[in-house]
């Protein structure tokens, strides 16, 4: 029982605000504590053996609650998503809903544990689940990708030559190894209540980190859908805030500069030859956007992901 009132004091040291004299701050700080009193009276133990891990119950409280960075690469497995068509109880959703909301709450706002998480693919994992239908879940899962990105002061992204390269090849392989543009695109709508904001912002983020980052020339073409999509971000909604109707227009107003990238596309195919169609691409259309690459020495392609491997950047049209 200390063990697991020292968890709850350090989630109270890193929200401040839970706990505070307002009433519904009180209820929700008691919320939350009797949710976690149930996960670490009966963590998922049994549940657990869909990893392929043999535990027992105090093993597993302390891989929740206090885990150590050999345990953040078991994480990303922790937030698989149980198959279509499952039952409430499938195990897969046991530990998922164990695993996320305390990686939101605590360790997701803790560096050395949060950097051995993205290594480990944690990023990739969190993209399906910022769909998930439960919105109490959707609003954790995008929340922790803010932490781990957009808010993160662990880390430079834009920063050269700091040894980091492995952590932004996390984030840059979700432009074409997962639906990210896509799935933030469609919580403009139905999302968690300030969900729309908080996705608008981590587009921003995004998409300016990767044309600061890895352009040649500052020009990073985006779908006519991501273009439709900023245009009329906060049209009839009602609950938009001022700051995002302004975000929104200013990055339509930024990326609509260009061309989109299916016309971008279409213009570059009609200037060639059939023989130069059939054997280069001049630029690479990544979830629906269009980039060409930066310099070698800051080419995505060279940077190692641990192993040294390279980069495989295929045409995909993520935004179409």
């Amino acid at each position: 029982m200390a063990d697991f009132d020292a968890f709850i004091s350090k989630i109270r040291a890193l929200h401040t605000n839970l706990g505070d004299d307002s009433e519904e701050e009180k209820n929700i700080a008691d919320q939350i504590a009797q949710s976690l009193k149930k996960q670490w009276d009966k963590p998922p133990t049994k549940e657990l053996e869909v990893t392929h891990r043999n535990l027992v119950d105090d093993q597993v409280r302390q891989m929740l609650f206090f885990p150590g960075e050999e345990d953040a690469e078991l994480y990303p497995q922790l937030l698989a998503i149980a198959p279509d068509g499952a039952p409430k109880e499938h195990p897969q959703r046991r530990v998922l809903t164990a695993a996320l909301p305390i990686l939101y709450l605590v360790h997701a706002k803790q560096w050395k544990f949060a950097r051995a998480f993205i290594l480990a693919g944690g990023l990739r994992a969190l993209v399906p689940l910022m769909a998930e239908a439960n919105l109490y879940l959707r609003s954790q899962a995008v929340e922790t990708f803010a932490t781990l990105t957009d808010m993160n002061e662990g880390i430079d992204w834009l920063a050269i030559n700091d040894g980091e390269d492995a952590l932004r090849f996390q984030l840059f392989a979700l432009s074409h190894q997962t639906a990210l543009i896509p799935t933030l695109v469609a919580n403009r709508r139905g999302s968690y209540p300030g969900g729309g904001f908080c996705c608008l912002r981590l587009l921003a983020f995004f998409l300016s980190w990767m044309r600061a980052r890895y352009t040649s020339d500052r020009v990073l073409y985006v779908s006519q859908q991501v273009l439709d999509a900023f245009k009329n971000w906060t049209a009839d909604n009602p609950d938009a805030i001022q700051e995002e109707e302004s975000l929104a227009k200013t990055l339509f107003d930024d990326f609509n500069r260009w061309p989109s990238a299916e016309a971008r596309r279409e213009a570059e195919s009609a200037a060639k030859p059939p023989s130069a169609q059939a054997c280069s691409v001049s630029s690479e259309f990544v979830s629906g956007a269009a980039w060409k690459p930066a310099p070698e020495s800051d080419a995505p392609e060279k940077m190692a992901a641990g192993e040294g491997k390279t980069v495989d950047t295929p045409a995909a049209a993520g935004g179409e």
